[in-house]
């Protein structure tokens, strides 16, 4: 059904000709060609494993281009963050599925909280961001312990909760910030 209305209302011949051009022409301009080079020697540590293994490969075309050297580590099997890193860029992936694993490596564990809280900048989201709670408990009721940074604990949940944006409000050294 979806070729037949392909070919009632697309011009495939047209679609087929200007497909073989050997330059495309686009009015995209990279947004981050400014950066160029910008953060040379900057080294930001990737967890990548079986646990962490979601990323878009444009944020780290982005980071290659601004000079960043991508540091990869495994939270399951490395007892240690890379030396010398200065933040971490955790991804998503599915560390509650490994938590079992993620919690028995508690070398590591130890070593990225006491980073963090000796102020090693870092970016987390979806899964990481789960990783960096007290826990994280799957649909069976298993609960593993994680990194801990964060006051707030991880629950899986029969069905996707939301996607979209949210408004917070958090309260940091007496200051009230919301975001919309």
């Amino acid at each position: 059904k979806a070729g037949e209305l392909a070919e009632a209302h697309i011009d495939l011949d047209k679609l087929l000709e200007i497909s073989q051009h050997d330059q495309v022409v686009s009015p995209f301009v990279d947004p981050f060609s400014a950066y160029a080079d910008k953060y040379q020697g900057l080294r930001i540590g990737v967890p990548k494993d079986r646990a962490f293994n979601f990323y878009y490969d444009d944020n780290f075309m982005a980071l290659a281009n601004a000079g960043v050297e991508v540091v990869e580590f495994s939270p399951l099997n490395d007892a240690d963050l890379p030396e010398h890193l200065d933040g971490l860029y955790i991804g998503g992936g599915f560390p509650e599925i490994f938590g079992a694993e993620l919690a028995a490596n508690t070398a590591m564990i130890a070593d990225i909280k006491d980073k963090l809280e000796a102020g090693l900048p870092c970016y987390a989201e979806c899964g990481g961001l789960m990783y960096l709670t007290r826990s994280m408990t799957l649909n069976s009721g298993e609960t593993n312990p994680a990194v801990g940074f964060f006051a707030a604990d991880s629950q899986m949940t029969k069905r996707l909760q939301r996607f979209g944006y949210v408004d917070i409000v958090a309260y940091l050294c007496g200051k009230t910030i919301e975001v919309r």
